[in-house]
């Protein structure tokens, strides 16, 4: 049997035709609508570069190490390919362009990555304490596409 779930009217008609318990009905309805409001507070995404091979955009997101109990910031990036072919990227975190914050990476073609809590891609992500002060707002150095 099929459900079509559009309003959260429809989700508790759904959650009553499901023979489950009432502490497991509550907990899918809980379920159902925490993950609509996450979804929707992840994707913030303000656009910082473009031209006509390459689109970044970035957002600033809390992210929580539970094993060490400490939370954190950083910046993401989601970085687009526009062209149908590969395209070597290259930019920095900050001016002195040191191997920890500068950056050359492949993208293949129209392939778009993107950064989050849970990325390796240290490419994708940078810590906001490394911005001299709270009000200097995120930025990327020495831009630089190159077609393969």
């Amino acid at each position: 049997m099929t459900y079509q779930i559009n309003t959260n009217n429809q989700k508790l008609l759904f959650m009553k035709k499901l023979n489950f318990s009432k502490p497991a009905k509550l907990w899918l309805l809980i379920c159902l609508f925490s993950n609509s409001f996450n979804l929707k507070a992840q994707d913030k995404w303000q656009s910082y570069y473009e031209d006509e091979s390459v689109k970044i955009e970035y957002q600033i997101q809390e992210c929580t190490d539970a094993k060490n109990d400490y939370n954190f910031q950083y910046y993401f990036l989601k970085i687009e390919n526009k062209k149908s072919s590969s395209l070597n990227l290259q930019y920095a975190f900050n001016e002195q362009l040191n191997n920890e914050d500068a950056f050359s990476f492949i993208l293949k073609p129209k392939e778009i990555q993107v950064g989050s809590c849970n990325t390796v891609l240290n490419h994708l992500r940078m810590p906001s304490s490394k911005r001299k002060n709270a009000k200097e707002s995120f930025k990327l150095l020495k831009i630089k596409c190159y077609e393969i």
